[in-house]
């Protein structure tokens, strides 16, 4: 222990010393002043343990003597050195916050040592309790939970930190003047949960000064002060945890709702492939035979007569008559127009049902605003006029799923801001511009309009203004980290009773390529090349279609499933083309292309896959990861054949 001796007399200092030397084996090691400045300048030069201090030094007398020690070092525990008529002055120094006095003569060589001994442990003590009391005192300020101080028995609210005024919205002082239940929603909730001395977390309702009700997680401790029973009370906001799991509540209940509209786009899209191919070719039909009948049948009357011609028809003349024809003719047209629609809905289902394909490739932003329109008809027909002013624009880089899913969020969002029952004088508008660097759309309505204040925060994590159970506060959110993850940005007008005026921004890709100028036509030399295809599909009538609609440039050979694929191929490779349908019982698409990549991995190129819209985590991953290109059922017949000569083309000049 180093220690400084502040006496100014010799026969003292030395008696200090030898009394300390007598007290036994204990490491002490002396420095000493005869005066308070030199006392002072060893303080601020050495660090010491402690200090035995005479009051009378020549320049300095009394408690001044203390009060200029402990100035210096305020931490540092202190002694007093006394004479017998000096007794009240050591008294009155403690009192002070000396640590103890000594009676010059009276103490022996252990008393002094313990004396001093027990002065630092007593210091050390006071330190470590005052650091202790000012970390708990951090602990309170600092939290972000909510904490109060509570008595058991009158619930009176004794204490509270920074973060419950922040949360409830009171001061400290007008917390003091409340009772744990006036912020309670259900104040015999809290009081059972204080009485019950319960240490499970309970989930409660509490109320802040504004009124609003809100959720949260309340901890109780319980401890006695001073014989009083009291409380510690931790509250945890949990507002956003239950938006929260509300979210993924909701996300995975559109997950599942993607994956059942997968499903039912594929269930539509195989059936629908060979009605809607077999309406479009028998309205071809119909459309040159309608006016060939006519002429034959106005023929055949003047010929041999009205009377002759009627037996002739026999009962057929009434199909035979103009009308008849061209009502037959009508209703093809109609039907191939409602099969047109269904291809529509099914395909905007499908869109959506990739939402959480993350690859991106370039797509038509036309497209993505088509399939969410017609997802929203329902939501739109009873309220406002959707109009559509497409402007000729380039593709964009970017994920269809979602670039359709943040239109129909803007979309429906206009919908909503639009009271039902005036659907003919409102309206919403969509539009597309471009200039060299960035492609635009804007979703336009004559709603009621945001105010300044609100849409400020718009695009804001869960904030809305719809009612309760109505809106979670993320589309726009959602919206923006969309177009972020592409490059682009969303921007919003709004004025009150005015409407809305929400504008996308994407950006053009810089390897953008040019326009193809025109599809191979059939009097190209090209056509000339006739192909061998091979058309693989579980169904009949899909294989029928596809046939049909390539017999006519090309070599058709169908298989009814994969390994009849694959025998077929192992006995003939001289395919130009393999249209094969990705998902298949028994050996799908993907394995047959695996097959292809380890027999001839030249051959596995020449794979288009035929898919109807439903994927599985691992045909969308086993897709992401190849490059052959996809088609998706309903098949476009100008974009099939397109897509077989070029095929073709390329596998005979590459061969």
């Amino acid at each position: 222990m180093r220690v400084l001796l502040v006496e100014s007399n010799p026969g003292d200092v030395d008696l200090v010393r030898t009394l300390a030397k007598e007290a036994g084996p204990v490491s002490l090691e002396f420095e000493s002043v005869a005066r308070l400045d030199d006392a002072l300048a060893h303080l601020r030069e050495k660090p010491f343990d402690l200090v035995l201090l005479d009051l009378g030094l020549p320049d300095s007398q009394g408690l001044d003597t203390f009060h200029k020690i402990r100035q210096a070092a305020p931490r540092l525990p202190v002694v007093l050195l006394t004479g017998n008529d000096d007794q009240e002055l050591g008294v009155a120094a403690v009192k002070a916050g000396a640590q103890d006095y000594l009676i010059k003569g009276e103490a022996g060589g252990p008393t002094v040592v313990r004396a001093m001994m027990y002065a630092v442990e007593r210091k050390r003590a006071q330190e470590e309790l005052r650091e202790q009391e000012e970390r708990l005192h951090c602990l309170f300020e600092t939290t972000q939970d909510s904490v109060f101080i509570l008595d058991q028995q009158s619930f009176d609210i004794l204490d509270v930190n920074p973060a419950a005024c922040r949360l409830y919205g009171y001061s400290r002082d007008e917390f003091l003047h409340l009772k744990a239940t006036d912020v309670s929603a259900k104040p015999e909730v809290t009081k059972t949960a204080i009485l019950s001395e319960t240490t499970e977390a309970l989930l409660c309702l509490h109320r802040k000064k504004s009124g609003e009700v809100f959720p949260v997680e309340l901890s109780l401790g319980y401890f006695t002060f001073r014989g009083r029973a009291l409380h510690t009370a931790f509250v945890r906001d949990i507002s956003e945890r239950r938006q929260l799991q509300a979210t993924i509540a909701q996300s995975d209940r559109l997950a599942s709702m993607g994956m059942l509209a997968a499903g039912v786009a594929h269930e539509i899209n195989n059936p629908l492939s060979y009605v809607l191919y077999n309406l479009e070719t028998l309205t071809e039909d119909l459309t040159k035979l309608t006016p060939a009948v006519h002429r034959c049948c106005a023929a055949l009357r003047r010929q041999v007569g009205e009377a002759a011609a009627t037996a002739v028809f026999g009962n057929g003349a009434g199909v035979l008559h103009p009308a008849a024809l061209d009502d037959t003719l009508h209703r093809s047209q109609e039907a191939l127009s409602g099969a047109q629609r269904i291809k529509e809905i099914a395909r905007g289902l499908g869109t959506f049902a990739r939402v959480e394909r993350v690859e991106q490739s370039k797509i038509d932003l036309r497209y993505s605003i088509e399939c969410a329109a017609s997802m929203a008809t329902n939501e739109i027909k009873f309220r406002a006029t959707l109009v559509k002013d497409f402007g000729q624009v380039p593709r964009v880089m970017g994920s269809e799923g979602k670039l359709s899913q943040v239109f129909l969020n803007l979309i429906l969002n206009a919908a909503c801001s639009i009271p039902e029952g005036h659907a003919a004088t409102n309206r919403i508008g969509v539009r597309t511009w471009a200039n060299e660097e960035n492609v635009f759309a804007e979703v336009t309505d004559t709603g009621e309009g945001i105010s300044p204040e609100n849409l400020q925060r718009i695009f804001d994590p869960f904030f809305t203004t719809k009612a309760v159970g109505l809106g979670s506060g993320l589309g726009l959110a959602i919206c923006k980290n969309i177009l972020a993850e592409m490059g682009g940005d969303i921007q919003v007008e709004s004025e009150i009773g005015r409407g809305t005026r929400f504008i996308v921004c994407l950006p053009v890709p810089r390897d953008m390529p040019k326009a193809r100028s025109a599809d191979v036509d059939d009097a190209s030399p090209t056509s000339a090349i006739r192909g061998r295809i091979l058309v693989v599909d579980d169904e009949e009538a899909i294989r029928r279609m596809l046939k049909r609609m390539l017999g006519q440039e090309h070599d058709i050979v169908t298989a009814a499933s994969g390994v009849e694929a694959r025998a077929i191929i192992e006995q003939d490779p001289g395919f130009d083309l393999i249209i094969c349908d990705l998902m298949m019982p028994s050996m799908s698409g993907m394995d047959l292309h695996k097959w292809l990549v380890g027999h001839d991995p030249a051959f596995a190129e020449r794979v288009v896959f035929l898919s109807g819209g439903a994927f599985t985590p691992k045909a969308a991953e086993y897709l992401a990861r190849v490059e052959n290109t996809r088609l998706d059922k309903p098949v476009d017949k100008a974009e099939l054949v397109r897509l077989a000569r070029e095929h073709v083309i390329a596998h005979r000049f590459r061969a």
